[in-house]
């Protein structure tokens, strides 16, 4: 299938600075403002009636965090962390960072400290673009497995890792393939990759949307010995808050004061207000949040069974499913649905090492905003398809 244009609409370029996505929202900022149709993030949305208001002290926007991060955010981690995966840590297993991008730039280049070199880094694909971006930055030689199923067995983590690998990478739930992984794969995975001196790296910043009675198990679970463990996670997407740019890490009291230090050096302290906020929000809980992903995952079962097939099953995890489109060009599809109908989409551009026509359908919108975004992309479909 491939695309006939009656007008060809090229927003994005690819010499630009910023990625396709950034390019398509700021196009449609700019240009469509309130009649685009944005089905890009998968950042889920509260529903408005049961949209949160987070405690705000009257006096914490005059006075610095504890570089750690505020006791009472630090205390409200613990408690949540301890619960949901019965964990006995403490307070000091824990640093507050300014969201989950910035915990694992201090977590690699706390590794990269503890190492003789920089060595390489394994990182499943597809993955984030911006993730490989920072290992690389961070002088890391990357080595990417590319994933099979939805989680790799241990087997082939270690077949991809070398004399001078240091970390492995992990996302789960997936992003943006929605798979998780056994409670056996978890328990082997440490003490093998422990016993090589390799460091594991777990960034679980959809742990909150992992659906039909399913848990993962956390890798402290696995092991007394947390010094090369190191668990990324925020608030942004399983709370549903990326505005208030708080994430934290996870790991053995010497690895959080070493990388507190950095974050000293960097920025003194996480703003106060925004860890207030995020302590009372945690606290809340966020289960109409996940109630509404429940709710459009289940529009998008419907849609995705009638117009893609191949996709009737939803992956157990995660606020979105990766769909290959039967199209050729991909980025010129965004951007005639940009162009043509105002409907803003995330591309495979958004991310290294995936393959194919992809597009990321979001699981967290309304159910009208859902419903309108699938109608536009069904109409787009059938419009640029040849017979």
């Amino acid at each position: 299938m491939t695309l006939a244009y009656n007008k060809r609409h090229q927003i994005v370029r690819p010499d630009s600075c910023l990625s396709m996505l950034q390019q398509r929202l700021k196009y449609a900022r700019s240009e469509l403002r309130d009649s685009a149709c944005y089905f890009v993030e998968n950042v889920p949305v509260w529903p408005g009636a049961a949209s949160p208001t987070p405690f705000s002290a009257s006096n914490d926007i005059f006075q610095y965090a504890d570089c750690n991060g505020a006791p009472p955010l630090i205390n409200t981690l613990c408690d949540r962390d301890n619960a949901l995966y019965g964990l006995d840590l403490s307070g000091e297993n824990f640093l507050v960072t300014n969201g989950g991008m910035h915990g694992l730039s201090l977590v690699f280049r706390q590794i990269k400290r503890r190492s003789v070199e920089a060595g390489s880094a394994v990182c499943l694909a597809p993955v984030f673009g911006a993730v490989p971006a920072l290992l690389e930055a961070t002088g890391y030689d990357l080595i990417y497995y590319r994933m099979r199923a939805a989680f790799p067995t241990v087997e082939e983590v270690l077949a991809v890792c070398r004399a001078d690998t240091n970390l492995v990478y992990l996302n789960f739930p997936h992003n943006p393939l929605g798979g998780i992984y056994s409670d056996a794969f978890m328990e082997e995975l440490v003490p093998s990759l422990a016993e090589r001196g390799i460091s594991l790296v777990l960034d679980m910043v959809y742990d909150s949307f992992i659906f039909d009675d399913q848990k993962i198990r956390s890798p402290f679970a696995c092991t007394s010995d947390l010094s090369s463990l190191y668990t990324v996670n925020s608030v942004s997407k399983n709370y549903g808050s990326p505005g208030l740019r708080i994430g934290w890490v996870t790991s053995s009291p010497d690895n959080v004061e070493a990388m507190a230090g950095m974050l000293e050096i960097e920025c003194v302290a996480v703003c106060s207000p925004a860890q207030t906020k995020a302590a009372s929000l945690i606290s809340m809980g966020n289960a109409p949040l996940h109630q509404q992903v429940v709710n459009s995952r289940a529009i998008v079962r419907e849609f995705l069974g009638s117009h893609l097939s191949k996709y009737a099953s939803l992956p157990p995890a995660g606020t979105q499913v990766f769909v290959n489109l039967p199209v050729h060009d991909i980025e010129g599809f965004a951007d005639q649905m940009l162009g043509e109908y105002g409907l803003v989409l995330a591309t495979a551009s958004n991310y290294s090492g995936a393959q194919g026509a992809h597009i990321r359908i979001p699981t967290g919108y309304p159910e009208s905003v859902t419903h309108n975004a699938l109608d536009l992309l069904r109409q787009g479909i059938e419009r640029y398809a040849d017979a």
